[in-house]
């Protein structure tokens, strides 16, 4: 797939202090790359629910380490967003809490952060939904619907960033993508499991267009 070579033009605050703007000339996409068979119009939102089982985590190493992936094509080679969990990256390494991220190729845009504390623990599980839409200009990246014992509820506005990307539909989004890019990057002895359970694709107008609640498995790879 073909990097678009455009960069962003411009960053600045949005009205919510968490949210970015950036201008993109997105490449031609295959848009029937990522179709699913039962669709009867175009993709618009896709959530996943993810789900990630702790067993030990060591809060004096910072483990486990973990980043999770979703784009709005059938590739992370140009935009896509990344969160970070158990530790936040971006302008330095800070332990704890969560980033969410956007990137265009190997060039950060813009992120966010939320909570400071370390996993910590034991038999922990955490929830939440991370979320791609568009409405034909805005494109928005989002966690939302978050559970934990470590962070309590998060999400949502605090956790979302967006820019003009002028993308139609997300028809090439493909959940392969999310599986493939996603995984423990440190400590994943201390991670019992990290699967999305369920895929929802919706149309125009919030219309549910199709459901996959077969799980996707991350770790353990098989």
């Amino acid at each position: 797939m073909t990097k678009s070579n455009t960069q962003p033009e411009e960053f600045a605050p949005a009205i919510h202090r968490l949210a970015f703007v950036f201008v993109l000339a997105v490449v031609a996409w295959a848009m029937t790359a990522g179709r699913v068979a039962a669709q009867t119009g175009p993709v618009m939102r896709v959530e996943e629910d993810w789900e990630l089982r702790l067993d030990q985590p060591a809060s004096i190493k910072t483990a486990p380490q973990l980043e999770t992936v979703i784009s709005p094509f059938a590739s992370a080679e140009n935009l896509f967003a990344r969160t970070t969990w158990n530790y936040r990256e971006f302008p330095d390494f800070v332990p704890g809490g969560m980033q969410l991220q956007a990137w265009q190729g190997s060039q950060i845009l813009a992120q966010t952060n939320f909570g400071s504390n370390d996993l910590s623990t034991v038999s922990e599980t955490v929830t939440w939904t991370q979320q791609v839409s568009t409405d034909g200009t805005l494109l928005v990246f989002k966690i939302k619907d978050g559970q934990s014992t470590t962070w309590g509820n998060f999400g949502g506005s605090t956790l979302t960033l967006l820019g003009v990307v002028n993308l139609d539909n997300l028809d090439s989004y493909s959940t392969d993508v999310s599986v493939e890019n996603s995984g423990i990057s440190f400590g994943a002895n201390r991670v019992q499991l990290l699967q999305i359970n369920e895929v929802r694709r919706y149309g125009p107008g919030d219309v549910l267009l199709e459901t996959d609640s077969s799980p996707k498995l991350v770790y353990p790879t098989e």
